[in-house]
């Protein structure tokens, strides 16, 4: 594969349709730019897809202080159960698709009950730790 510009012939009257002879190889003069009918430069997306790390954030409002957890949603689970002390309030949650997803699926099933949740995931996540190891 080489990167050369192709001449391109222009249509004779706007309104014909008839393909033109197939387009020759132009050699231009090095270092020289100039307009050439395409190019055959295949550009490279300079954005490069890395593995996001996943990050949830949920703000809860427990005992009359606002409190964020931050981490997987994993994470977030364990630290709500472990520390607090009644029923927490959510006030908001930031997550990828899957993990917000995930999150108001388990807050569904538990009636919207974010500690009981929290410890419904954290069997499911357990159950499944337990069949792949």
């Amino acid at each position: 594969e080489s990167l050369v510009p192709i001449a391109a012939g222009k249509h004779p009257k706007p309104f014909r349709t008839r393909k033109l002879s197939p387009p020759a190889p132009m050699i231009l003069p090095a270092g020289a730019g100039g307009k050439v009918g395409r190019c055959q430069a295949f550009f490279i997306s300079l954005q490069i897809n890395l593995p996001r790390r996943s990050v949830m954030e949920l703000w809860v409002r427990d005992g009359g202080k606002v409190v964020k957890y931050q981490g997987s949603l994993k994470k977030v689970f364990e630290e709500l159960l472990s520390s607090s002390s009644g029923s927490p309030e959510i006030l908001a949650f930031n997550g990828t698709k899957r993990e917000r997803r995930r999150f108001k699926r388990e807050l569904r099933k538990a009636g919207k009950n974010v500690l009981k949740a929290a410890d419904n995931y954290l069997k499911w996540y357990k159950s499944c730790k337990r069949l792949f190891n």
